[in-house]
């Protein structure tokens, strides 16, 4: 989302921002542009539009309407070039778009980043709580940490920037990233953390962030559609450290351990993080984690003793909170007001969000959790609170038009992980949901056997999580996955209005009644 224009506009000769790229080539008049944008419905008057190249079109297509609107010039490439100059328009051309626009918008903005310090998160689950986790260890030493990811920009407790979820990006374009960061510095933030995509770094959105710390939480199976395979996954992550002063890694998958050890072997400096009891410099002991939070103590370099008591539930929450101590300490926060942060954060949005509907005797919980490594995790989070007899229902369905390897995988996880399954609608957009959820059951099905009576299919996702309710015994736990805080349904060209917390409670409510 382009951040609101700020009241003193940035003002800078487009000859002096080009002398930031090598190879640029500014033809035309060097006027002096007061924004960038890649968007052309988003033009303001004296911008520089980003025209890169694109999966089905070249942004130059659209130099003409981002002139007509008031862009002075146009940043692109030999192969825009024509269409640019077409506009009338002031036309940098560079080797690379999408390497070069960060660059640009960091010096249009006066370089944000280099008076923060950012904390970039990066990894296929976690990244959203482990950003509010250290912006609240932050902030526990009186330092405004702003946070940048799939909830939108905030800063404190205040919503800055937001959007509907089918058009918001975990990692902004870089002239928005640019933008926001120069937003969240101009209005007191000292810190930000920042979710980092594999797309957003892949895509070169991060180009111009300096990272005072980078952080690695985990890989999983997620986007093989774009980056093609695991190994590629992976090295698009490996990417946020290349602009990463230092490293906070965990150690916890054989991915983060390989990233660690070539930061080492690079002389990089890193800092090792375990809940699992690999060697690390910082890992937990005593751990007891329950459906209302967890207590443990981060043991650190020289063996100093960390107590730490959050509100969030799960044991990867406790992998998640030593990662962000971690990093809070790398910054010079003590471990100790460190976890002080950690104990006020209460819910993150959609994340392990527990819903009550009054004197329920099932609970019930919704997250975001939409892949295998996931919804494993999840289902046995939700599970480690329940009393012998109790029973794990799980609502999922995976979308359409994105990594349809993860489905069958993700039916495993589900079959393995909980004793009830209900196979639902996520996103279908413009695939069949039925074939989606058959390659789900085909997973599922692996695990539980054909025809299994625990497996139940309800493609209308609020009817779904009502027969969940319904099926639910007492002292079971009902566990919606997928949506976590997302409020809208993509189906085909219709966007429609799906609320699982809103539709919990209401199952909740009818069960009481029932009762």
């Amino acid at each position: 989302m382009r951040p609101p224009p700020p009241a003193a506009l940035p003002r800078r000769r487009l000859d002096e921002l080009a002398s930031a790229v090598t190879g640029a080539a500014l033809h035309g008049a060097p006027v002096t542009v007061t924004g960038m944008t890649h968007d052309s419905r988003a033009v303001r008057g004296g911008d520089l539009f980003v025209a890169a190249p694109g999966a089905r079109v070249h942004g130059a297509e659209h130099a003409a309407a981002a002139a007509a609107a008031g862009a002075l010039a146009v940043l692109t490439d030999a192969a825009g070039q024509d269409s640019a100059a077409a506009t009338g328009a002031a036309v940098l051309v560079v080797p690379d778009v999408a390497a070069a626009a960060g660059l640009l918008a960091s010096a249009l903005h006066g370089h944000p980043s280099r008076g923060l310090d950012v904390i970039g998160v990066t990894g296929t689950d976690g990244k959203t709580t482990t950003c509010w986790l250290v912006a609240a260890a932050l902030e526990a030493c009186g330092v405004a940490a702003g946070v940048i990811g799939s909830l939108g920009t905030r800063l404190g407790g205040e919503v800055l920037l937001d959007e509907p979820p089918q058009h918001r990006r975990t990692t902004p374009e870089a002239p928005d990233l640019q933008a926001t960061l120069a937003l969240l510095r101009d209005r007191g933030a000292g810190a930000v953390a920042m979710e980092a995509s594999s797309h957003g770094l892949a895509l070169g959105r991060t180009a111009g962030t300096r990272f005072a710390v980078g952080v690695f939480t985990n890989l999983g199976h997620e986007h093989l559609d774009f980056h093609g395979d695991v190994d590629g996954y992976f090295r698009a992550k490996c990417r946020l450290f290349e602009d990463s002063e230092h490293a906070v890694v965990s150690v916890d998958d054989r991915h983060g351990a390989e990233l660690a050890h070539e930061l080492g072997q690079a002389g990089r400096p890193v800092t090792t993080v375990s809940a699992e009891g690999a060697p690390a410099s910082w890992r937990v002991t005593g751990v007891v984690a329950g459906q209302r939070g967890s207590t443990f103590t981060a043991v650190g370099p020289g063996g100093r003793a960390v107590p730490v008591t959050l509100a969030l539930s799960g044991f990867f929450n406790v992998s998640n909170a030593l990662t962000a101590l971690a990093a809070a300490t790398v910054l010079g926060v003590s471990p100790t007001v460190a976890a002080r942060g950690l104990a006020a954060l209460g819910d993150v949005p959609g994340r392990m969000e527990w819903v009550h509907g009054g004197d329920d005797d099932v609970a019930a919980l919704v997250d975001y959790a939409h892949t295998p490594g996931a919804l494993t995790a999840l289902l046995r989070a939700a599970r480690a609170g329940l009393a012998s007899s109790g029973r794990v229902l799980v609502v999922l369905g995976t979308g359409g038009g994105r990594d349809g390897s993860k489905r069958s995988l993700m039916g495993r996880a589900a079959g393995a992980g909980a004793d009830v399954v209900v196979l639902t609608d996520d996103n279908p957009r413009h695939e069949d949901p039925a074939a989606i959820r058959a390659e789900i059951r085909s997973g599922a099905e692996a695990v539980t056997g054909p025809g299994c009576a625990p497996l139940h299919e309800v493609p209308h996702r609020g009817e779904a999580v009502g027969l969940a309710v319904a099926l639910a015994l007492p002292g079971d736990v009902v566990v919606v996955a997928g949506k976590g805080p997302d409020r809208v349904q993509l189906v085909g060209e219709e966007v429609l209005a799906v609320d699982d917390p809103a539709a919990l409670r209401r199952a909740l409510a009818r069960r009481r009644v029932a009762s």
